[in-house]
């Protein structure tokens, strides 16, 4: 395999064909288009304010007095504030702050007033809640400043003119982000992040399920074995898709928003471009180093959703640990958000993002290079992926609850996301915030002033844990130079009079510089300057400037709930929240996923309530565990309100299962819970409101988002842990809770239950008594050795006929679709077809149907569960084509039959092996049930000729050679089309009768025959005829059969030799074919009248006259196109009809067409000629309904149809069902009528 070598051609086949899987698949589609566009509207509606104001806080006057009424003023004119109550004291005050209805509460003391008389010393105090820091400190600044005002005309400026001394004045300048804005901050940082979450899961989910669906060679084959450039191809629609998502986004917010971009946009178009192009190729390099497509998935989610963390762009890694700094490094996230900061932001010089961008392109290259050899391996013949499975679920309460853990714990992706996905986060996600503040953040100074001032406040600044002093230019140009080159990350500027400035009372400068897409660590280094001036100011002036801290002066704040005000502590307790929600989610939906692809994932009320408590249950021992030995581990914020703590988890985990179960049944596969839901954690952690409050958000995403449990949750548990809330406080969050279980829950309950079908009469008795199964078969299911007959052995000339075990009309699967109420294909049919998955390229096999499931024969021979004629009949079924079980004995389909009716009865030990290879049917597409060698069209119905001959020879209807002789033309077989594919109106030559030469063109008088198809199996030889005795034998199965006609290019063609055109353009048949074993119960005597002449000896027989003939209901529907774009599953019955009218049977089909010797052949195909009923609305063509044309057929929407037009769609259906019998379905013949090609 040339895995290096690169062509263009090769890549761009598998580009094709990737595109072909994405069109067949809508869950890949909203991935890629209805995802992105929901992420990126809603992050850009959330922070389209920028920033927020009208915070509520609280102010206690416990002073009441003219300065303490001032103060209140001042806070009540600040637009950044609301004063939103005043309490009486400071225990009311906190209450209002535990319950989350203020952030900050201003306390002005006793006694404020007078002690400003006296020239005493007197504080206001901020107490703020540090548990919400984003917006919380902003409150306690806003109050910070408007207290100063209030308090400095009357006490700071008599003291500063005292002291003879004013403390430096601090202008800071967010370079870049002038108003400091989030929406440039965090939605320019969330945005691209979110993306390339969604795009690993996209692409692990892409190459991975070639490896899950074991159809790696088969991709391989589309590139010539070529794997660069198949890989290429595969990846390349999603790398593009979102690199366009993301190119929109940069347009909406550089050009629409006005956050130009500072430096070069086609660069930082190419950095986006090579970022996403590094997530895919690590994508690749998951799914071929783990060679699990679920631990991939799982991987992917885990490695890019901690960009947001670990790319350094809140909090700098300097300060980190070791592992902190290396995991940092390896993230492509890194690289990525320092070229956006400098190309978007700084302006800088294209050379300093030379090096990030060669780490992105690394990250392209390499994971490519170690993805080739390690995805050639896994495509050698053999190598697949283990399959997961998920039993029915028990019907008992404590017995559901007990398989649902059991089932988790035994399928590795679920126990690894709800167990250890979550104890890995409890020490993984911290990591990024020990450090709870920036650490030595490198700043640039320009000491302009030089002077003991300045230099005492480089020491106090140097000494600070939150920077580092890393350069001294001699000028501002120099140390502007560096911030945009991004040397540092600040420039500070101390003014030439900065010291004279001070000691003569009018204040000298300090210029700070900070970047602005970085507005955490601006905070916390603004932080450190104020304090380091303050210190300056303190130890090298004058003993009385103690009494003017800057920017503190008379005021001071208190962290609450974060005492530290760290920045982890402030983070992590909220994401908690948002990661036992995601683990827990993932989990259930991935649980109801693995359901689906077993089949039977619907539940009795008792069991959904069992599965429901088990998840529960499982949920809340995570999530006390979090916030227990986590929390503890971690020290962070804990253990408020424990009696709260343990009644809330329980309702958060039931809201969250509720929900898992609900989306988790819309998934056709398990995979799909982790790969379209894991990109969603980053907006809804935003949407919790702790980061960015409420206040900023549109009222209506806030009500949207409160949908979420993890809205309610994350800020509910804040308040439980840190702030010990009481349950009053949070009973309105509790409240939300509960609703939200009982409204997913009740959602899931109805969609995941329906009531068990119970008979309405019991049959009096069995219609046989199983025969025990032989002692060799004891252990095996279809354990049956030539020389060792069935339980009821073959009959010859009678196999087929004869009832058995599989017909019990009160057999039951343990799969509920399977006796589901008018469902074509109970256990007692089991009906054959070859399919693949829709919009797959994987090989096609053979399947039966069972309910709304197909056994995947293939997968199930690689199983072997029987032995004898039953393993080689599974063994032919499981092939691309059912020509070889065909072409075996009637034993032989009889013994597999017998062996899949047992393994799907309620209670089979084989459950567990038949289970994983179930497939939806709502999944598949089909192929033609066999390769037809040749195919014959005979003309069976009676009533049929009659009226056809009656348009023509209306005195002499019938031919006389009719009642004698089964008549059959040769028909086309390359032109038999499976159900579902349409076909152009055809062309041939047409003759009007008042014209004098025929013309070429369109049909005109297009027209449908309803049949049954009858595939042959084993083959006689040539010049061996088959005689009517044995004829059934060599009879395999029936299916549905559309013989599409033109009746005017018919009209001038047929004579003398028939047919021609009119017939061979299609012909279509129903993906099905049912047995006629399974048809055993319908069969019933032909309808010959009395006086017609008796079949010829090679005809007749006495198993033919008393249960030649079959009792198949069959009907017609007819839906035209404007019947379509009302209601595209109506349609009108056009003709209701019974196979059992027919004159001629299938054995004296059989035993004529081979008569003279001709060679019949196992996938031949027989049709049966239109089925046609005694009277007019049994017709089963519309040449015959509409008497030729004359007398169209009147609609029930009003419009009428002599022949088809263009876009009409016919649906063939057939049935069997009576009393005693379970119902035997044939599925469905489906076909459209396209416009006729262009000549």
């Amino acid at each position: 395999m040339a895995a290096g070598r690169l062509s263009w051609l090769q890549a761009a086949a598998a580009l094709r064909r990737e595109l072909g899987l994405l069109a067949g698949s809508r869950w890949d589609q909203f991935l890629l288009l209805g995802l992105p566009l929901l992420a990126v509207v809603t992050l850009a509606v959330m922070f389209l304010p920028g920033s927020f104001n009208q915070v509520p806080i609280a102010v206690v006057d416990a002073d009441h007095s003219a300065l303490s009424r001032a103060a209140v003023r001042h806070l009540q004119a600040t637009p950044k504030l609301q004063v939103a109550a005043s309490p009486v004291d400071l225990p009311q005050a906190m209450g209002l702050m535990r319950a989350d209805r203020v952030y900050a509460v201003v306390y002005l003391p006793p006694g404020l007033q007078e002690r400003h008389a006296r020239r005493e010393d007197e504080r206001a105090i901020i107490y703020f809640n540090a548990a919400f820091q984003t917006v919380a400190t902003q409150a306690a600044d806003a109050a910070q400043a408007a207290l100063g005002q209030a308090l400095r005309p009357s006490l700071v400026a008599e003291v500063a003119q005292l002291a003879h001394i004013q403390p430096p004045r601090i202008q800071v300048n967010i370079v870049g982000n002038p108003q400091a804005s989030f929406e440039l901050f965090l939605q320019s940082l969330a945005t691209p992040l979110v993306l390339a979450m969604l795009l690993g899961c996209a692409a692990v989910y892409a190459v991975g399920r070639e490896w899950a669906d074991a159809s790696l060679a088969d991709w391989l084959a589309h590139s010539d074995g070529r794997l660069l450039a198949a890989l290429l191809g595969k990846l390349a629609p999603y790398v593009l898709v979102f690199w366009l998502w993301s190119v929109v986004f940069t347009l909406y917010l550089a050009g629409a928003r006005g956050w130009q971009v500072a430096g070069s946009l086609p660069l930082l178009l190419l950095a986006q471009l090579l970022f996403y192009a590094g997530v895919g190729a690590v994508s690749a390099l998951l799914v071929a180093l783990l060679r699990d497509l679920d631990t991939a998935l799982s991987v992917s989610a885990f490695y890019l959703g901690s960009g947001l963390s670990f790319a350094g762009a809140t909090l700098t890694l300097n300060g980190g640990s070791w592992f902190v700094r290396a995991w940092s490094a390896v993230l492509p996230s890194t690289s990525y958000v320092q070229i956006q900061e400098q190309q978007w932001v700084m302006g800088s010089p294209l050379a300093s993002s030379a090096m990030p961008l060669a780490v992105l392109l690394a990250f392209i290259v390499l994971p490519l290079a170690l993805a080739l050899p390690l995805l050639a391996r896994m495509a050698q013949p053999g190598a697949r992926q283990p399959r997961l499975h998920a039993p029915p679920t028990p019907g008992g309460w404590l017995a559901a609850a007990t398989h649902t853990l059991r089932t988790a714990a035994l399928n590795r992706p679920i126990v690894l996301t709800a167990v250890a996905a979550v104890v890995l986060y409890g020490f993984y996600y911290p990591s990024a915030y020990t450090m709870q503040t920036v650490i030595k953040v490198p700043v640039a100074v320009v000491d302009l002033d030089r002077s003991p001032l300045s230099r005492s406040l480089l020491r106090k600044l140097d000494a600070t844990r939150e920077v580092r002093l890393a350069a001294q230019p001699d000028s501002i140009a120099e140390g502007q130079a560096l911030l945009q080159a991004d040397k540092v990350d600040g420039l500070i500027v101390l003014t030439g009079d900065l010291q004279a400035g001070v000691l003569k009372g009018a204040p000298g400068g300090v210029s700070v510089y900070l970047k602005g897409a970085y507005l955490v660590r601006a905070r916390f280094i603004g932080e450190a300057l104020r304090g380091a001036i303050g210190a300056a100011v303190q130890e090298s002036i004058h003993p009385l400037a103690a009494l003017l801290p800057p920017g503190h002066v008379g005021v001071q704040q208190r962290a609450l709930f974060n005492p530290d005000n760290g920045y982890g502590s402030y983070v992590v307790p909220g994401v908690a929240s948002i990661i036992l929600q995601a683990t827990l989610l993932f989990a259930v939906a991935m649980f109801m996923g693995l359901k689906r692809e077993s089949g039977d994932w619907r539940m009795g009320h008792r069991g959904f309530l069992g599965t429901w408590s088990a998840f529960t249950l499982l949920g809340s021992l995570m999530g006390w565990f979090f916030f227990g030995f986590i929390f503890w581990w971690q020290d962070y914020p804990r253990g408020g309100n424990l009696v709260g703590l343990l009644l809330a988890v329980p309702l958060f985990a039931a809201s969250v299962s509720a929900l898992g179960l609900l989306v988790g049944s819309l998934f056709e596969r398990h995979e799909r819970s982790m790969q379209i839901l894991a990109g969603t954690s980053i907006p809804v952690f935003f949407l919790s409101g702790l980061s960015w409050p409420f206040l900023a958000m549109p009222a209506l995403m806030v009500a949207l988002a409160k949908l979420i449990p993890s809205t309610t949750a994350v800020l509910m548990f804040v308040q439980l842990n840190a702030m010990g809330a009481t349950l009053a406080e949070i009973a309105p969050r509790l409240a939300t809770l509960a609703a939200l279980a009982l409204l997913y829950g009740a959602a899931a309950w109805l969609r995941l239950t329906r009531p068990r079908r119970v008979r309405a009469t019991a049959p009096a008795k069995r219609l046989c008594t199983p025969a025990p199964r032989p002692a060799q078969a004891a252990d095996k299911l279809g354990n049956h050795s030539h020389s060792q007959p069935l339980a009821r052995p073959p009959l010859q000339g009678t196999t087929m006929s004869t009832l058995n075990e599989t017909h019990d009309p009160a057999l039951r699967s343990w799969l509920a679709s399977a006796h589901a109420e008018g469902t074509d294909f109970p256990i007692q049919n089991l009906p054959f077809a070859v399919f693949r998955r829709r919009g797959s390229t994987e090989p096609a096999r053979g399947g039966v149907a069972i309910g709304d499931q197909i056994i995947d024969l293939a997968e199930l021979h690689q199983a072997k569960p029987f032995s004898g004629r039953a393993a080689e009949a599974l063994a032919a079924g499981s092939q691309s084509t059912l020509n070889a079980l065909m072409a075996l004995t009637p034993a032989h389909w009889s013994a597999l039959r017998l062996a899949l009716s047992r393994a799907l009865r309620e209670g089979a030990h084989e459950q567990a092996v038949v289970q994983i290879c179930l497939v939806p049917q709502a999944q598949v597409e089909y192929l033609l049930p066999a390769r037809i060698g040749d195919y014959t069209d005979f003309y069976t119905s009676i009533h049929h000729a009659t009226n056809v001959g009656r348009l023509f020879r209306p005195d002499n209807p019938l031919m006389p050679n009719y009642k004698w002789v089964p008549i059959g033309y040769h028909g086309r077989a390359s032109s038999v089309v499976v159900s579902g594919q349409n076909f152009a109106r055809p062309c041939g030559q047409l003759k009007a009768p008042e014209s004098s030469a025929p013309v070429l063109g369109a049909s005109q008088r297009l027209d449908i025959e309803l049949e049954l198809g009858v595939f042959l199996g084993q083959a006689n030889a040539l010049g061996e005829a088959v005689p009517i005795t044995e004829a059934e034998d060599h009879v395999f199965g029936l299916c549905l059969l559309n013989d599409w006609s033109a009746r005017d290019i018919q009209a001038w063609e047929y004579q003398p030799l028939g047919p021609f055109l009119a017939k061979n353009f299609a012909t279509s048949i129903s993906p099905w074919v049912v047995t006629l074993e399974a048809l055993a119960p319908f069969r019933t005597a032909p309808e010959r009248p009395a006086g017609d002449p008796q079949p010829l000896p090679y005809l007749d027989s006495e198993h033919n006259r008393s249960a030649g003939a079959l009792d198949v209901q069959m009907q017609v529907t007819l839906q035209t196109p404007a019947m379509r774009a009302q209601d595209p599953a109506s349609g009108a019955v056009i003709c209701t009809t019974s196979y059992r009218h027919a004159y001629w049977t299938l054995a004296q089909m059989v035993a004529h067409h081979s008569v003279n010797g001709c060679n019949l052949q196992p996938g031949d195909l027989l049709g049966t000629g239109t089925l046609s009923g005694p009277t007019l609305d049994q017709a089963g063509a519309l040449l015959e309904l509409t008497a030729g044309g004359k007398n169209p057929i009147k609609l029930p929407n009003g419009e009428q149809r002599a022949f088809l037009e263009d876009g009409d769609t016919v649906v063939f259906r057939a049935w069997c069902d009576k009393p005693g019998q379970a119902r035997i379905g044939f599925g469905e013949c489906r076909g459209q009528v396209l416009p006729a090609r262009s000549l």
